[in-house]
């Protein structure tokens, strides 16, 4: 073939490897795209796909979960155990813990006592979760049990700004005091502002201090109230369109 022929081939794929350079970069910048996080003693994931391997993993297989676990540090404050087949957490879990997430624990069966300083749960996709502990850490503030086995939730924290427990299909027992609902963001107390019970049995039957408003919409749509989109960088209000993600 005539050299230009290969000349042109070359070009086309120097471009091809700039432009695939440059759509990195631009991911890799985004605000909204979630990058993996190595390891500290304040950070420790066991997730496997958002989890930094170590430079021997490869050759000797991942870490024993167990193991970790039973040797947490002390100054711990975020753990994620998602995507693992754990079955429960051993206590006491760090004291100065802030988020945990075991979100698709699919094995998981029932969580015990909690330290207090937990500000976050995230027990998404933990289809055997049967039961939480009866009573929740009161920094808790965000709570999402999403397509569990749970029956029944125990009394929430004062403190708690939102809920998302949509498709436990078998829960139907709430507590009837609730936190004070926030309805609008402006609004000068209250700290519940995201009540999401689509696709479960208490959804029609909710009762309580809310206001009467937010029980009807919670019969009506199963969701009431409002959060932070954080893909659209915008408030998302229940019952509304989704506000467009924003890529910057």
């Amino acid at each position: 073939m005539p050299a230009i022929f290969w000349s042109i081939v070359l070009l086309l794929f120097t471009v091809a490897g700039f432009l695939l350079m440059w759509l990195y970069l631009q991911v890799s910048d985004s605000r909204f795209i979630t990058k993996k996080r190595r390891n500290t003693r304040r950070y420790v994931c066991l997730n496997p796909h958002w989890r930094v391997k170590g430079m021997f993993e490869w050759f000797v297989g991942p870490p024993n979960i167990q193991r970790v676990l039973a040797n947490l540090p002390v100054e711990l404050e975020e753990l994620d155990v998602g995507n693992s087949d754990i079955e429960d957490f051993p206590a006491p879990l760090p004291a100065g813990l802030k988020i945990l997430s075991a979100r698709d624990c699919r094995n998981l069966k029932t969580v015990r006592p909690l330290p207090d300083s937990i500000e976050a749960l995230d027990f998404w996709g933990c289809e055997k979760l049967e039961q939480l502990p009866a009573s929740l850490p009161s920094a808790l503030r965000e709570l999402f049990v999403v397509g569990t086995a749970l029956r029944s939730l125990p009394k929430l924290p004062a403190n708690l700004q939102e809920l998302d427990a949509r498709c436990s299909r078998q829960l139907a027992v709430l507590h009837c005091e609730w936190p004070e609902f926030r309805q609008m963001p402006f609004s000068p107390s209250g700290s519940l502002h995201w009540l999401n019970l689509c696709n479960t049995p208490a959804a029609a039957t909710i009762t309580g201090n809310l206001p009467a408003a937010v029980i009807n919409q919670i019969r009506e749509e199963g969701v009431a109230g409002w959060r932070i989109n954080k893909l659209a960088g915008a408030y998302q209000y229940a019952g509304e369109l989704m506000p467009r993600p924003v890529f910057l």
